[in-house]
């Protein structure tokens, strides 16, 4: 399982080696409880990466990925 913790996490690290990620909130979530939870990851700058927005899994899947190589 992916906490926004991690996600962070990875996201830090991604754009520490030239990625630029962006992140969206489910404003829902955050409307009714306060909750600043991710909506979707898009991730540039990438190799291997494609350009659309992804599910918080596999986003952080991908940002795992990039950050091991």
């Amino acid at each position: 399982m992916t906490d926004e913790q991690e996600i962070r996490a990875l996201i830090q690290k991604a754009e520490a080696l030239g990625a630029r990620v962006i992140r969206t909130r489910d404003e829902e979530a955050f409307r009714q409880e306060g909750r600043d939870l991710t909506e979707t990851l898009t991730i540039h700058g990438a190799k291997g990466i494609g350009t659309f927005p992804m599910s918080p899994i596999s986003g952080a899947e991908r940002l795992r990925e990039f950050i091991s190589h």
